[in-house]
């Protein structure tokens, strides 16, 4: 429950507070309204204030302090939850920043009083002024009633403001459109259109209808909440259209100079659960990372920070506030000026300003800012700011001085203090209830202006400038026939071109031209064979479908996926493809057998395409590279430069597949027959070796066609793809009935489990030791027929947060092969592969792992390292291909301590023979699902 501000009579010591601002003294005045306000102060003195701070208009929110009924504590927020509603928001309007400018409230009287004739308990936020500073909108949420369930009550509705005319109105005047969804952060386009954060969902909506699901606003990946994605409609409410696709909150966006929006956006695929900033143009095209993927440990002392309300300065570096993940009581913001032309995280510039250490990143404010709510903070507090555009470097801020409280000497009138060392000191003062008021602070003066002081109870906690600014240019939505191609706006669908899915950070981890020759490489030799384009599935409300923890199998992490569909990689390791448009999306490198390659990461966000948008991608990235990725004018150039020349054929391929400079195959095959439609099968025919060269190499086709069971698919897509054919496995509908189909019981059962075994025994005496390699899953055919064979087993476990669980499925299928035929087999342990000493998660797993298996688990560990990933497409060991390097030696001191077991089990007598220690199998623990 929620309570308004408590009405305690307080005393008040009101005497000026000194604290640093750009290493200068800044005096600040107004302890809860104890100076008129109306002088500035700084190094030397006071004077009069400056006629010039008063010649523009601002906008401001003030609202009541709100506690918790129960506890009495102020009621929290988190920058993850915009539909959050506080009563007590009121709109204000100065046509002059000064303190004895009229006060107009300009939300008075729009919600009746209650039935008790109480004023109305409405919410406002997220304000935004246009361009020419003549409109102003904001969010608003209407009072709650309190006969109406959660689900019931109003959602938050964008509202205007005109200056010339004096009206307020809401946006979208029909109240069944209006209260469709939660409507917040509305922005002005240079079109005079407004683009907002919305869980309308519209087109997302329609695409679950067509696929045959009832509509609803999914929820984020956490399931907590309606996700809120962007927006875009006219000044008058029509027109609304979806413009962003992701699986959690695209929150806080903003018009560029160039006319780009830039917001913040949730990545939260796999539990990351990081706020970024992401741009795209106002009609979702271009969707590119920004900034900040692997700079959120930058807040004072190494905090981990959210990048949230970014704004453009007006040199180009935008002002962006930091602010915790956590659920915060004071509203704390750190302010922080990034320089994202030049840099894609606090210490990477762009590719083009390689060299530059950087920072990115300069706190507005150099005091010793916290986001420590625990203790006070010097130099105060701040929550939000508004740049001025008149080339004087001020800013228009809603700050809160650092106050103390002793409710202990005399709780019927408490003391407030400032913060000085004697008080901070008496253990009687805590820090006081939050007081923020509008500031006009001057970065080149280090003066901070009073605008307008607050009374206790009450806080500032927005304001905004509404001042003529230049108009962006206006970024013409795409059009069908013109900007885009008519027949991909027509499937609607993309393409995706990849230049080369080898490609690693810049740097390609095999030889293309190699692997693009048939003569010098086949089809068999090549790791890349399928891209997999996989579909997040929106998660609905637990009302609608009560999904239990078991629907999402193993783990769900990453939730539920659809795939939509398979396609070729090229020889060269191009691709080009269709995908989808208007759906969260991400691509897996697969080899022949549909398996993900190993050392292809998942991707850690969501992508998009609008209807015939092309998306250009150098390659793929190392999830703890920061080299600059999913920004193309950042990145460098492509690791495959394509064809050398004109009018001719890559070498040893068919005549009639042509290049042009620079192409790679992918845009060589589109070119001649056409962007590639995917397939719901996996299907490979040779269509590039010239047969004068050599023979082609072998086709296959694994088709759901053939299955004697239900097929997840609809058997229209297997003959004809379209945008809306879905690959959907459930366990019990097309896993589950695969057991009951009749399989002979012949002789041939005890080959396919003992084959391997008797083959050993048969050629065992000509090697020191025969080391079986099983895939990840250790249920199936091949591994057992291993477990059966061996006489040891070594298992790698990845530090991951089923691992342990994984462990447990190892250790049943040793006992179930030892009770059933291989009685010696001997379990070595277990040894952490692929860590990341870097990752918290990495060194909570393994710490969990080594209390939980003891002397199993292995001394070495193999960390995470590049150059394995070559090794695996070079088809070398790393003991070959680099013998003296430091993952060389990791592999050698692995092996003496798997030999060294070996010996130990040996020598204790617990073999039948010395024989028995000549075979080994590995155990891979299958950790994720698809891997």
């Amino acid at each position: 429950m929620i309570a308004w501000s408590k009405a305690v009579p307080r005393k008040l010591l009101s005497f000026p507070v000194t604290r640093p601002v750009a290493g200068l003294l800044l005096t600040v005045f107004a302890l809860s309204g104890c100076s008129g306000g109306s002088e500035s102060s700084q190094l030397g003195g006071t004077s009069s204030a400056d006629p010039v701070v008063v010649d523009f208009p601002v906008a401001y929110v003030k609202r009541t302090l709100l506690f918790d009924e129960d506890d009495g504590a102020l009621v929290t927020s988190n920058v993850r939850e915009p539909a959050a509603f506080f009563p007590g928001g009121e709109l204000y309007f100065r046509d002059r920043a000064s303190p004895s400018a009229p006060e107009t409230p300009l939300t008075e009287g729009i919600f009746p009083d209650d039935m008790d004739g109480n004023p109305p308990q409405y919410d406002v936020k997220d304000i935004s002024a246009s361009f020419d500073g003549m409109r102003l909108v904001f969010a608003m949420r209407a009072p709650e009633d309190p006969d109406l369930d959660d689900d019931e009550q109003p959602t938050w509705n964008i509202w205007m403001f005109d200056r010339e005319t004096g009206e307020v109105s809401r946006v979208i005047e029909s109240d069944i459109t209006a209260e469709a969804g939660q409507d917040v952060a509305p922005r002005f386009l240079p079109d005079d259109r407004i683009v907002f954060s919305s869980t309308r969902q519209r087109r997302s909506k329609a695409v679950l209808l067509d696929e045959g699901k009832p509509q609803f606003s999914a929820y984020d990946e956490d399931r907590d909440d309606e996700a809120f994605l962007l927006h875009v409609m006219n000044d008058d409410g029509t027109d609304i259209h979806q413009i962003s696709f992701n699986q959690s909150s695209d929150l806080d966006p903003a018009v560029l100079g160039d006319g780009t929006v830039i917001f913040s956006r949730w990545d939260n695929v796999s539990n990351i659960s990081r706020i970024s900033l992401y741009s795209m143009n106002p009609d979702g095209t271009n969707l590119q990372l920004r900034y900040g993927v692997h700079s959120h440990d930058t807040g004072p002392d190494g905090d981990f920070v959210e990048f949230v309300k970014p704004r453009e300065l007006p040199d180009g570096r935008l002002l962006v506030l930091m602010r915790p993940p956590s659920d915060q009581a004071r509203g704390t913001a750190i302010p922080v000026i990034v320089d994202t032309a030049t840099f894609v995280e606090n210490d990477q510039p762009t590719f083009d300003n390689a060299g530059l250490l950087g920072p990115a990143q300069e706190f507005l404010i150099p005091d010793l800012l916290s986001l420590n709510e625990d203790e006070p903070v010097l130099a105060g507090r701040y929550t939000s700011f508004a740049p001025l555009f008149d080339g004087t470097n001020r800013m228009v801020a809603a700050w809160s001085q650092c106050r103390l409280v002793d409710e202990i000497t005399d709780p019927l009138e408490p003391v407030i203090a400032p913060c000085t060392d004697e008080y901070l000191n008496d253990p009687n003062f805590v820090e006081a209830d939050p007081l923020y008021g509008i500031w006009m602070f001057d970065a080149d003066e280090a003066t901070q202006l009073p605008i307008v002081t607050a009374d206790e109870g009450e806080i500032f906690p927005e304001v905004v400038v509404m001042e003529s600014r230049v108009l962006p240019p206006v970024i013409l939505d795409g059009v069908a026939g013109a900007d885009l191609d008519a027949d991909l706006v027509g499937e609607s669908v993309g393409v995706v071109h990849i230049r080369n899915v080898y490609d690693f950070d810049g740097t390609s981890v095999v030889n293309n031209a190699a692997l693009a020759d048939p003569l010098v490489t086949q089809a068999t030799d090549r790791p890349a064979r399928f891209v997999r384009v996989v579909k997040a599935v929106s998660m609905p409300d637990d009302d609608l479908v009560d999904l239990d923890g078991t629907a999402f199998g193993r783990s769900q992490a990453q939730l539920m996926r659809e795939v939509l569909g398979y396609a070729p990689v090229e020889p060269d390791g191009s691709v080009a493809l269709k995908v989808p448009a208007n759906v969260a999306f991400w691509l897996d490198i697969l080899d022949a057998d549909g398996r993900r390659v190993p050392g292809f990461a998942r991707h850690q966000n969501w992508l998009q395409l609008r209807p015939g948008e092309v998306l250009e991608c150098n390659g793929c990235h190392t999830p703890d590279s920061e080299v600059p990725h999913g920004r193309l004018l950042a990145e460098g150039p492509s690791s495959n430069p394509g064809a050398p020349l004109d009018g001719s054929p890559f070498p040893n391929t068919e005549p009639a597949l042509f290049a042009n400079a620079g192409e790679t195959m992918a845009e060589v095959w589109t070119r001649i027959n056409g962007v590639r439609t995917p397939s719901v099968n996996l299907v490979y025919d040779d269509e590039w070796t010239d047969p004068l060269a050599r023979a082609k190499d072998a086709s296959f086709i694994y088709s759901y066609t053939t299955l004697s069971t239900a097929p997840p698919v609809d058997v229209g897509c297997v003959g004809l793809w379209t945008s809306l054919c879905r690959i959907t496995i459930n366990y019990e509908t097309h896993i589950h009935p695969l057991w009951n189909v009749d399989r002979p019981v012949l002789d041939e059962e005890r080959e396919l489990t003992f084959g391997l075994r008797d083959f050993l025994q048969d050629v065992v005496d000509r090697f020191d030791i025969v080391l079986i390699d099983t895939p990840p899953n250790v249920s199936n055919l091949p591994a057992w027929s291993a477990l059966m064979a061996s006489h040891h087993v070594v298992t790698p476990v990845q530090p991951e947060k089923n691992s342990s669980e994984a462990i447990i499925d190892v250790k049943r299928r040793l006992a179930r092969a030892m009770a059933n035929g291989n009685p010696d087999l001997c379990d070595l342990g277990y040894f952490l592969n692929m860590y990341n000493g870097r990752l918290a998660l990495h060194k909570v797993q393994r710490s969990q792992i080594e209390q939980l298996y003891g002397e199993q688990v292995f001394d070495t560990v193999i960390k995470l390292r590049t150059l394995y990933k070559e090794a695996v497409f070079t088809g070398k060991p790393i003991t070959h291909a680099r013998p003296r390097s430091d993952e060389a030696k990791m592999m050698r001191t692995l092996l003496e301590e798997i030999l060294e077991r070996v010996r130990r089990h040996w020598h204790r007598g617990d073999a039948g023979s010395a024989q028995q220690s000549k075979t080994l199998v590995t155990e891979k623990p299958k950790t994720r699902v698809n891997e």
